[in-house]
């Protein structure tokens, strides 16, 4: 069933704000879009009325449809991501911006061989897993806020929240 893709845009940020442990409100989908709390508040009542989401409170939840929609939308793009990176060369930044647009083109037959092309990766370039691939190990990792100044340390993860910080993709 072919949705409108802004549908699938608030179906995979309220997928990504649970995947990094912060509320699924309203004002946090509205944050994250750049849309307006009201315009926010509109589009949460039809996909309600689509089966896709369900308030419990101020917490937003996604159906079982809408989670299905939710997942094939994150794959999409980190496997647009990877692809971006990895074989076109396209930097981290311009990467997401891109994959952005792909993750609402692409067909689930595209998206299977494009896997298979990139050899089924696990992570996306900024290292979120990519749904439906094996479990990502996450032993031994801490928020960078926990490591102290002057500590050198690997980055295995940018969440989506530091990914949709203007600049901070490039900075990293």
């Amino acid at each position: 069933m072919a949705l409108h893709p802004a549908f699938e845009e608030y179906a995979e940020v309220i997928w990504e704000l649970g995947e990094d442990d912060l509320d699924r409100i309203q004002a946090r989908v509205a944050d994250r879009l750049g849309c307006s709390r009201p315009a926010v508040s509109e589009g949460i009542r039809r996909m309600e009325r689509a089966g896709l989401v369900r308030r419990d409170g101020r917490t937003l939840r996604l159906t079982a449809d809408g989670e299905q929609l939710a997942v094939r939308t994150v794959r999409r793009h980190r496997l647009a991501e990877r692809m971006l990176t990895d074989v076109l060369g396209v930097g981290w930044a311009e990467a997401h911006a891109e994959a952005g647009v792909w993750e609402h083109v692409l067909s689930d037959e595209v998206t299977d061989r494009l896997e298979a092309l990139l050899d089924h990766p696990t992570t996306c370039p900024h290292g979120n897993p990519i749904p439906g691939a094996s479990p990502v190990p996450i032993e031994d990792t801490v928020p960078l806020s926990e490591v102290p100044v002057g500590r050198r340390c690997w980055i295995r993860r940018v969440t989506e929240q530091v990914e949709h910080t203007e600049g901070a993709l490039e900075l990293l």
